[in-house]
């Protein structure tokens, strides 16, 4: 990933590591996976190579913790909005089902699968929120 990103920069290995204050093999390490790229250096290569996206690839991918975070799909703006739409309305119906749910205060077993279901829709919406955040910062 950090190769790719770096060409579509237009970037040759000396001039990035020149710019991300590295030793070229170092960055060759990086980009061979030989060597755990440090989250210091995943944020400046997200900066110099106008690449945002590495941030939360690594995130997603290389950290341990943060596995647990939202990865963001490789499409254009226009798309991630009309899947944010889609999952927002979709959400929307769910929405009364978790209300009847949660008049009692409580999930009876009865109502555990519905649940389930339901915070399962809720996490696809972070997920498309996040990748219209990520799409906007591009």
């Amino acid at each position: 990933m950090y190769k790719t990103a770096r060409e579509a920069a237009g970037l040759s290995q000396e001039e990035a590591a020149w710019r991300l204050h590295i030793g070229r093999r170092t960055l060759s390490d990086y980009e061979n996976h030989k060597t755990l790229t440090p989250p210091d250096t995943v944020d400046s290569m997200a900066e110099e190579y106008g690449q945002p996206k590495l941030r939360n690839m690594y995130c997603t991918e290389v950290c341990p913790l943060g596995k647990e975070h939202d990865r963001v799909e490789d499409i254009d703006f226009s798309m991630a909005v009309l899947g944010l739409v889609d999952e927002h309305d979709e959400a929307g119906r769910e929405l009364k089902e978790l209300i009847k749910i949660a008049k009692d205060g409580k999930i009876t077993p009865d109502e555990l699968e519905s649940y389930k279901r339901i915070e399962r829709k809720m996490l696809v919406l972070r997920q498309k929120i996040t990748t219209l955040k990520m799409r906007a910062a591009s």
